[in-house]
């Protein structure tokens, strides 16, 4: 009877085992081949240059790891390294729009995993609009953005941005979500903002959106007056 037991346990610890090794291998593969790339990541995260076939390198990585396991987080940097890619001028025009396309393909498996992504979604927006400029559908993949994060002062530069270079297509619900970006552009970066206002002649369209805000206009007016002559910037 002792025997018989123990031989049961044994059984049951064998078949636990097993599933742990099911459960857990195919992500402890996945997580094996993504490590070379994780370097990569970080590098491009903080705004050093990476060579195409360290990114491309990556890209490889990720793309296996998902043969293991599915994850919405491996989609998205991929298409965050795709679109590295296809901003690299060395690459002919066909080769970059292919990577821009395979950039938009990335982000549409990642964001149906991994919704919760709010620079993502800015980020598939501004995808979709270097893929077509008449292209209205990245006011929906803002409002996603919006939708989820409200308020996030390290997305806001972009989005303003985007929104300024997108204007034509823009719809109007939206610019009361630019006018609060504007407002959070102003408190945590206000030279940044009014920089790009300079530089890229936004003024007009900002102070557009910031109409019927007197506070929010004279705030923008004081931090652009305080900028360096053109030639100092």
């Amino acid at each position: 009877m002792a025997s018989q037991r123990k031989y049961s346990l044994s059984l049951i610890a064998v078949i636990i085992g097993g599933l742990l090794v099911y459960m857990t291998g195919p992500r402890l593969v996945a997580y094996i081949a993504m490590q070379p790339g994780d370097s990569t990541i970080i590098s491009l995260g903080r705004g050093e240059d990476v060579s195409a076939q360290k990114i491309s390198k990556a890209i490889r990585g990720r793309r296996a790891s998902l043969k293991w396991f599915e994850r919405g987080r491996t989609h998205l940097e991929i298409s965050g390294l795709y679109l590295f890619l296809a901003d690299n001028p060395k690459f002919k025009p066909a080769l970059r729009k292919s990577f821009l396309d395979k950039s938009i393909e990335a982000f549409d498996k990642g964001l149906v995993l991994e919704p919760r992504k709010p620079y993502s979604w800015v980020q598939f927006a501004q995808a979709k609009f270097r893929q077509d400029r008449r292209s209205k559908e990245i006011n929906s993949l803002l409002r996603m953005s919006y939708m989820i994060a409200p308020e996030e002062p390290r997305i806001v530069v972009t989005r303003v941005q985007l929104g300024f270079r997108a204007q034509n297509i823009l719809a109007k619900d939206l610019e009361k979500n630019f006018r609060n970006d504007i407002r959070l552009n102003l408190k945590h970066q206000p030279r940044q903002l009014t920089i790009f206002a300079r530089k890229k002649f936004a003024l007009p369209w900002l102070n557009r959106i910031a109409k019927g805000d007197s506070k929010l206009t004279d705030n923008l007016y004081r931090e652009f007056l305080k900028l360096p002559p053109p030639g100092d910037l």
